[in-house]
Order: C-alpha cells, then sequence, then structure tokens
C-alpha cells in the first residue's frame, strides 16, 4: 500500500474492504499527482458507456469506441498537465491547435447528422428523430414484374449480350437524358463497363398507369477503367408492350429537358 494511505477501518465488512482499499489507494495517487483528477474522471464515463453498451445495447463495439476516445482524452490531458510545468507560452499552440480541432470536427458533425437525416448521407438516419421506421410503401405486382424486367436488361449488359439489352428499351425512346427520340443502339453501341444493380438498389416511385411504372435505379456503373464505380441514381420509366416491360425514359435529374426526374 502507498504511503500515507491508511488500513481500512476495522469494523469494515470483508465484502467491502477491498473497495475501501482501493479508494484510499486513489485518493492517495490524486494527492501526490494533483494531474491525475481528470483522469479518474474519464475512467468513471468509460464504466458508464461500457456498461450501457454491454449490459442494455448488447454491444461490445460501444464500449470499445469509449475506450479509444477517452485513451487519446487522458494522453491530451496527460500532455497538458506535463506542460504547464514549462509555462503558459508553452501551451499557447497546442491550446490553439486542439480548439481548432474540435470545432472542425464539432462542425463536421452537425453537417453530417443533418444530412443523414434529413438526405440519407452518408447514412439513412431518416428515422432518427421520430424512432420508428417508416412502413415500406405497397409495391404492385406490375411494379415488380417491371423490376424484374429491368434486372434482366442489366444482366444483358454485364454478359455483352446486345439483342437482349437493346430489347429492354422501346424503339425509340421517348426520352434519352436531355434528348427525346432515341434509339439505344445509336447511344450504346458497345457494352463497355459493369454495371452493379441489385434486387434492393430499384426503388418503386409510382404508377402512372397500369403499363407505365416509374422507378429509381440506385446502384453502381464501372467503366473498368481504373476510375473506380460511380452511383447511378437515375429514373428509369418502363411501359409494358406486348409481352414485357421496356424502357421508355431513362436520365438523373441534372438532365431534365424532356423529363424531370424524381431520383
Amino acid at each position: 500500500m502507498p504511503a500515507g494511505t491508511q488500513e481500512p477501518a476495522q469494523g469494515t465488512t470483508p465484502v467491502l474492504k477491498p473497495i475501501v482499499a482501493a479508494a484510499e489507494v486513489l485518493k492517495e495517487i490524486v494527492r501526490q499527482y494533483p494531474a491525475a483528477r481528470p483522469l479518474f474522471g474519464l475512467l468513471g464515463i468509460v464504466a458508464v458507456v461500457t456498461t450501457t453498451g454491454v449490459v442494455f445495447l448488447y454491444d461490445w463495439r460501444v464500449a470499445f469506441v469509449a475506450i479509444m476516445i477517452c485513451v487519446v482524452f487522458a494522453a491530451i490531458i496527460v500532455a497538458f498537465a506535463a506542460l504547464t510545468k514549462l509555462g503558459p507560452q508553452a501551451l499557447l499552440r497546442p491550446a490553439l491547435v486542439i480548439m481548432w480541432a474540435a470545432v472542425a470536427l464539432f462542425v463536421a458533425s452537425l453537417v453530417c447528422l443533418f444530412s443523414s437525416v434529413f438526405f440519407h448521407v452518408p447514412l439513412d438516419l431518416s428515422t432518427w428523430l421520430t424512432g420508428s421506421a417508416a412502413s415500406p410503401p405497397i409495391i404492385p405486382s406490375e411494379a415488380e414484374e417491371a423490376k424484374r424486367d429491368y434486372l434482366e436488361l442489366i444482366d444483358a449488359f454485364n454478359k455483352n449480350d446486345k439483342e437482349r439489352y437493346y430489347d429492354g428499351f422501346a424503339a425509340p425512346l421517348d426520352c434519352f437524358y436531355d434528348a427525346p427520340n432515341i434509339d439505344i443502339r445509336d447511344k450504346r453501341p458497345e457494352l463497355t463497363g459493369e454495371l452493379s444493380v441489385r434486387p434492393q438498389d430499384i426503388e418503386f416511385i409510382r404508377m402512372d398507369s397500369p403499363s407505365r411504372v416509374v422507378l429509381c435505379d440506385r446502384g453502381h456503373f464501372d467503366r473498368l477503367q481504373g476510375v473506380g464505380r460511380r452511383l447511378h441514381n437515375k429514373a428509369i420509366v418502363m411501359q409494358r408492350e406486348d409481352d414485357r416491360w421496356r424502357v421508355i425514359i431513362e436520365t438523373v435529374r441534372l438532365q431534365s429537358k424532356c423529363y424531370a426526374s424524381p431520383c
């Protein structure tokens, strides 16, 4: 036991003796090293967050993140405690760096939180305010058929099956980005690159009529030229012709001369 600490009181029960002894040790550490006082506050925060994460949320990741954050703050506190011995001038530059870093981190966090809640970017936190997820829209069977035919079109593109791919478009298209009355064969004579579109990437928007459905393609396109993948986020309007659904409009929000994209 460190010098200056006292033995636990004789009347203390056996169960409480280790706790009382530990408290005396902590008091002695704070007395000899006053700069360590904030560290015990951090330890208390770690204990609370860890208990909450593990006991109530059943998630060890919460405890891990809390410990990592507190370790960083503990290092900063210890560093400042050592700098106090060098005079106020030694503290000025580190204090300014930490202050502006904290302001930048706080502002960036607010921007990301606002964007995630209202625009679903970079995360979808639209239910953060209400605490409950919105009920999923009821998708008509016609829209499900259109989605399946659109996925067949994507598969044809990736397999470079031109005839099957071209057959998935109306001839001509009502609107292809900013141009009306376009033949897809003229715009895409070669099927280069790779499409990554899963069923969950196709969002149902509305039925304009029993034979016309509006979808949003939120998949990705990779040109395979070393520049990475690009998010689609384009409007796809399909119309039932003969025995299948075909694309009659393909465009994005920034190109709306012949059709205003809802995506």
